[in-house]
């Protein structure tokens, strides 16, 4: 059985391995051969931050004695929802409301994930 540390850091680097292969290629892939739908290219990358947000905020925030899977899925889907209000401000940017669904689409799918590391893994024994 993997540590969940080790396990974290095993999917978030999984993670972003997808989402640069994503950004570099897929997604242009995905636009030139309109591939339908068209929102899966275009809300993908707001799926995927929270996904690697969640991942990230519980590497982060392991040590802590409060950790529990919903806080890093909560922070990082709350984070890009108003990151997406945010480019009402932004110049050159537009609100989307796909975008929303597939950050909290990202932060369920994080949440559940997070709970299967947290409940099928071990935890490190500390060391004196």
């Amino acid at each position: 059985m993997m540590k969940k540390r080790t396990a974290l850091i095993i999917s978030f680097s999984l993670t972003f391995l997808f989402t640069a292969y994503n950004e570099l290629s897929l997604r242009s892939y995905l636009y030139k051969h309109s591939v339908k739908p068209h929102f899966l290219a275009d809300s993908l990358p707001n799926f995927l931050a929270v996904v690697l947000l969640s991942l990230l905020f519980s590497i982060i925030e392991y040590k802590k004695a409060t950790a529990i899977p919903l806080n890093p899925a909560l922070k990082a889907t709350i984070s890009m929802v108003l990151y997406e209000f945010a480019q009402f401000l932004i110049p050159g940017r537009t609100f989307d409301i796909q975008d929303i669904a597939a950050s909290i689409l990202g932060g369920i799918l994080s949440y559940l994930f997070l709970l299967l590391i947290f409940k099928h893994s071990k935890s490190e024994k500390k060391i004196y």
